[in-house]
């Protein structure tokens, strides 16, 4: 069974042991992690030795979900649906928000970045092989930083199914 051993960084990141993520989890696994992340945000697994026969699942989009990935409107201030806490919607790819002039949008959404992204309120991974990162699109902002170019990267995406685009979720 997961087990959270200790926050980390800022108050929405923990490291999670007992979990091996290249065998089958049982429910109580899968809600242990769901319970994680709802309360974390940010999950870290260490010593997970998972091969590209496990990760891998497409190479490319097809026509109908690129289709799925064009812009749409976000709620600024989303509800977490099982918490109730609220957080931004902040990204680099906003630009605009409905009822106020652009330049006035992008400085104000400029501003709410410079300030979610203070020292203080940033986790800041420390990467070693085999671990596992995982963190919640609704609840957190992520960046990836440069690195040294002689120092080889192998970074893995997986996008679970959520809530969809958040405009039509409840005010």
């Amino acid at each position: 069974m997961p087990v959270i051993t200790r926050q980390i960084g800022p108050c929405f990141a923990a490291e999670v042991e007992g979990v091996d993520m290249t065998q089958a989890l049982s429910h109580e696994d899968v809600a242990a992690i769901h319970a994680g992340m709802d309360r974390y945000a940010v999950l870290v697994f260490h010593d997970q030795p998972i091969d590209d026969e496990q990760q891998l699942g497409f190479t490319d989009f097809t026509a109908e979900e690129r289709e799925r990935f064009t812009p749409v409107r976000q709620r600024l201030v989303r509800t977490h649906p099982v918490t109730g806490r609220k957080s931004l919607y902040l990204a680099s790819h906003a630009g605009s928000i409905v009822g106020r002039p652009v330049p006035e949008a992008r400085a104000f959404l400029r501003d709410l970045v410079e300030r979610a992204t203070q020292r203080q309120f940033v986790y800041a991974h420390q990467w070693r092989v085999g671990d596992l990162v995982m963190w919640g699109n609704h609840q957190t902002m992520h960046r990836a930083r440069p690195f040294p170019a002689p120092e080889p990267r192998d970074m893995r995406r997986t996008t679970l199914a959520g809530d969809g685009p958040t405009a039509a979720q409840a005010v």
